[in-house]
């Protein structure tokens, strides 16, 4: 009983320490997302993103990517086609980026980035990817649960949606 108890409680202390990191994260995740709300126009929102997500995860590497979609909804840029089945299964998904992905979305960087936590961004005109990229191979790993990053990427895409679509909107009012 004695044995039986100390692993009870082994798994206990695995499962505390567990979820104090899930809440850990949660809270910078949080911060990120009211840094954004706040955000007037999508230069400023794009600002936040690559600055907040690298200093509340010391990450290396922010990259957003952003398509236009038409009528139907489709991706017409010869980039984008390098991610519209992933941005199609509006998944979050973490691990290694092959080679094309890597360059498309870090350029230059891409080979110091190991791993990479990829949230896709849907709106009514547009479509792309967030990247987060770390230079450790182990800090984003397809094991990784992926259900903060699923609620990350609703506000993220909801707030670029709200702030293209009032640029846009503004442009033609100016304009027309």
């Amino acid at each position: 009983l004695r044995q039986q108890l100390g692993t009870e409680r082994s798994r206990l202390n695995a499962v505390m320490i567990h979820a104090q990191d899930y809440e850990a994260v949660a809270a910078r995740l949080h911060r990120v997302m009211l840094a954004l709300i706040a955000a007037p126009e999508i230069d400023t929102a794009c600002k936040v993103l690559r600055e907040h997500l690298c200093d509340e995860f010391a990450t290396e590497a922010v990259a957003l990517k952003l398509f236009p979609a038409n009528d139907r909804g489709r991706m017409e840029e010869p980039l984008s086609r390098l991610f519209a089945d992933f941005i199609a299964t509006q998944a979050c998904v973490c691990g290694a980026l092959p080679p094309p992905q890597g360059r498309a979305l870090f350029g230059e960087e891409a080979g110091k980035v190991h791993s990479a936590a990829l949230v896709p961004i849907n709106g009514a005109d547009h479509q792309g990817v967030l990247a987060i990229g770390s230079t450790d191979p182990e800090r984003f790993t397809p094991d990784m649960g992926t259900d903060l990053l699923e609620r990350f990427r609703a506000v993220v895409s909801a707030k670029l949606n709200d702030l293209l679509h009032r640029e846009r909107h503004n442009c033609t009012s100016v304009m027309g």
